[in-house]
């Protein structure tokens, strides 16, 4: 009975034993699996906060673009002027503004439907040496152009055109400025030129050729028909001197003749021998009437 306690006590002695090695094993691997946690889930956090800052990233950078795109709208809405951008090398416009569509009757050509030779009354070969010009130079100066418009008549407009550069490509825009008025008004005053050379050359006197000279009247206004005047008297026995500047205000026909009659009126007053303040009361009285 003795020798059976003593087996039993050895075996459940071994069984502890074997107990507790499975305990510190078992002790080791859950140390081991915390650590990993640990390292797993700080490895976690570090690609969480990764993304985080991307996500971040991407949406300034989102936040950013649109401003820029809101920011370039508003520009090209809110210029004064008519605008398009196109293609430099093709002249295909790919962007106007709506300052071009109510001047012009063309709709957003996102069809890329509209081309420079459409909208541009000029020979296509020269077209295509101005774009040449365009691309050599950078930029053309602003100039007189007739373009077309949807409707099918010709307006005057002065027109500019730069290059800009974006992601390595080449994109052109054009500024047009629509001065219809000011080319009928030019037109008027031509006119008014036109007139104002024939009374002039029926006002000059005609001279008498000679045997040895010919005489012939050459008059050619200006382009601009004003009314400024200047008139000088100078008599040298009788010490007078007398000087008028005249600047009638305005431009055109109707203003070159006030200015006229009144040249026509100074040359009479000053024959008439009165005192200087009678003079002006009678230049007054006439110019008046």
């Amino acid at each position: 009975g003795l020798m059976r306690e003593r087996e039993n006590a050895r075996q459940v002695l071994a069984m502890n034993e074997k107990t507790a090695a499975l305990n510190q094993q078992l002790a080791q691997m859950n140390t081991a699996l915390e650590l990993r946690v640990n390292e797993r889930t700080s490895e976690l956090k570090t690609a969480n906060q990764e993304i985080t800052d991307q996500l971040e990233r991407l949406q300034r950078s989102e936040t950013a673009l649109e401003e820029s795109e809101s920011r370039y709208r508003s520009i090209i809405e809110q210029a004064p002027l008519s605008m398009i951008l196109f293609d430099p090398a093709t002249g295909w416009i790919e962007e106007i503004n709506g300052r071009f569509s109510e001047r012009f009757g063309y709709c957003c050509p996102a069809d890329k439907s509209l081309n420079l030779t459409d909208l541009i009354d000029n020979d296509p070969g020269k077209l295509q040496d101005m774009l040449a010009r365009l691309r050599y130079d950078g930029s053309l100066p602003m100039r007189r152009h007739l373009l077309r418009h949807q409707a099918g008549h010709l307006v005057h407009a002065e027109m500019s055109i730069c290059l800009i550069r974006y992601h390595g490509r080449e994109m052109a825009v054009s500024y047009m400025l629509d001065v219809s008025e000011e080319v009928r008004r030019e037109q008027a005053i031509h006119r008014d030129a036109q007139m104002a050379t024939r009374v002039q050359n029926a006002m000059l006197s005609k001279i008498d050729d000679s045997v040895f000279l010919s005489f012939t009247a050459i008059f050619h206004p200006y382009r601009y028909v004003g009314g400024d005047l200047y008139f000088l008297d100078w008599r040298y026995n009788n010490q007078v001197l007398r000087g008028f500047l005249v600047d009638a205000a305005g431009h055109g026909l109707g203003t070159a003749l006030h200015t006229s009659a009144m040249h026509v009126l100074l040359r009479e007053i000053n024959e008439l021998d009165l005192p200087i303040a009678e003079q002006v009361k009678w230049l007054n009285r006439q110019a008046s009437e």
